[in-house]
């Protein structure tokens, strides 16, 4: 039979450990209710192209609450094909830009014949 001395230890332990895995429970309950409000934050970042808010945004949510964290990485990767849209677009006007540039360099060499 056990002693009174060791039932106080075990029930001692497992009070110990049944408040602690309620704190962590409510700690970490906690820190999901910021979550929506940091997708919201990166939403509206990226509603106004503050691309790179938007993913400090998206990853301070998924940090906060980790079992959300395929919805957040499919933000991040909706900012990233944002960026790479917006890197396509700048590449085709810069290269319409040297074209434009070219073909102004050629007539002004045609006009300097002319005179």
């Amino acid at each position: 039979m056990r002693s009174a001395k060791t039932i106080n230890i075990m029930k001692t332990s497992f009070i110990v450990f049944v408040l602690v895995s309620l704190i962590s429970n409510l700690s970490y309950t906690q820190d999901c209710k910021e979550y929506d409000n940091l997708m919201q934050e990166g939403q509206r970042a990226f509603v106004n192209e503050d691309y790179q808010w938007a993913i400090k945004s998206y990853n301070s949510a998924m940090l906060n609450c980790p079992d959300r964290i395929t919805e957040v990485q499919e933000k991040i990767l909706d900012v990233f094909t944002e960026i790479e849209e917006l890197k396509k677009i700048a590449n085709e006007q810069k290269l319409r830009a040297e074209a434009e540039k070219k073909r102004a360099e050629v007539a002004r060499v045609i006009l300097q014949f002319n005179y």
